[in-house]
């Protein structure tokens, strides 16, 4: 084979080269009750914990609050937000349709996918690539040192 044809081969072969596939998120159940999540990227490190249910004829969620630091500058943002899945059910076969759900959790610079499950229950969903998910107790919550959590 001559060297222009390798080289059209070689190039078509690389040009041609299926995506890498995307791995999925990975799904796990969390109870709320007495639950402190600790989530670190790159960036920064935030401890979540959960309070009081979100349950009317539209929303199921939960309500959270949230200690972000931020590893280049040691600042601690808190906060708090609310997740929900919004829907509304069609009289006539009772099917659910979203009408505007928040289903991130935003703490700081860090956001994870949330999913509901039931009362005093979720999903999260994460790429453990880009994002470390540690379980501790709440009582912790306010005095917890975030940075033993840094992503090495």
């Amino acid at each position: 084979m001559d060297m222009p044809c390798l080289y059209v081969l070689l190039r078509f072969v690389l040009v041609n080269q299926p995506a890498p596939m995307e791995l999925p998120a990975v799904l796990a159940p969390i109870v709320y009750k007495d639950l402190m999540l600790i989530i670190s990227d790159s960036d920064s490190v935030t401890a979540i914990i959960f309070d009081e249910d979100v349950d009317t004829e539209t929303d199921k969620g939960v309500r959270y609050k949230y200690r972000c630091l931020h590893i280049k500058d040691g600042k601690v943002d808190r906060g708090s937000g609310i997740v929900a899945e919004r829907r509304k059910y069609k009289k006539t076969d009772n099917e659910a349709l979203d009408i505007d759900s928040n289903l991130t959790i935003r703490a700081g610079k860090s956001d994870i996918t949330w999913g509901y499950q039931a009362a005093g229950r979720g999903w999260i969903y994460y790429y453990p690539e880009k994002l470390s998910v540690h379980l501790a107790h709440r009582r912790d919550f306010a005095e917890i040192r975030l940075e033993r959590f840094k992503r090495k």
